[in-house]
């Protein structure tokens, strides 16, 4: 009876575990990198300013890494993109004063997603921040471990553009990173069932042995 409890708790811990995640970097404390974090099984490695209204502000070469001992899913990520940004000035004078100016706005994949396996890289993924809060749908799987951090714009696809409003560095990439949404992959159903039928095994010969 207790090998048949124990399997069945086996059972029900590996399917309940497979919930998702919200790693919301707006409750971690307010501090310079390095912040390292665990949440519900995920090691969490932050390598970039945190702040509690916006979460993450990521430059280059800052990233976050987010890691498990086990195969999670990337389900989403939440970014704000800020009002610094690729673009083109209407007079074509890049080096004039920022006042009065007009230009043509350029969302470019500023965000890159890193999706490793086994110390392998499996995926390169870049979305666009754009400007403002966004949530952008991953659908990243099967991955132990993932990096998410600023892209530069290749300039040799604007001709002309240039980065636009005061900025630091000329760092039109950066973006802060709200929240990320992971989910463990659960153990499949077989293998849980193999689990119990060990387990019953191992009682079965104990009761034997007991009896005889």
């Amino acid at each position: 009876m207790r090998t048949i409890l124990a399997s069945l708790v086996f059972l029900l811990y590996s399917q309940t575990y497979a919930q998702a995640t919200t790693i919301d970097f707006r409750d971690y404390p307010v501090s310079f990198p390095p912040v390292t974090q665990t949440q519900a099984g995920f090691d969490v490695d932050v390598r970039a300013p945190v702040s509690t209204s916006v979460g993450v502000h990521l430059d280059q070469p800052d990233v976050v890494t987010i890691s498990r001992n086990g195969l999670f899913n990337l389900s989403q990520i939440v970014v704000y993109g800020i009002e610094t940004y690729f673009g083109i000035y209407d007079d074509n004078n890049q080096f004039g004063q920022y006042v009065d100016k007009t230009f043509q706005r350029i969302d470019f994949p500023n965000v890159r997603i890193l999706g490793y396996r086994n110390g392998s890289l499996i995926a390169d993924l870049a979305y666009a921040a754009g400007l403002g809060p966004k949530t952008i749908n991953v659908g990243l799987e099967g991955v132990d471990k993932i990096s998410i951090m600023t892209k530069a714009a290749q300039a040799n696809l604007f001709p002309g553009a240039t980065c636009v409003i005061f900025t630091f560095n000329n760092d039109c990439e950066h973006f802060n990173l709200t929240s990320v949404e992971v989910q463990a992959v659960p153990l499949p159903a077989s293998f849980a069932l193999l689990g119990a039928g060990l387990f019953l095994l191992v009682g079965q010969r104990r009761f034997r042995s007991r009896r005889a």
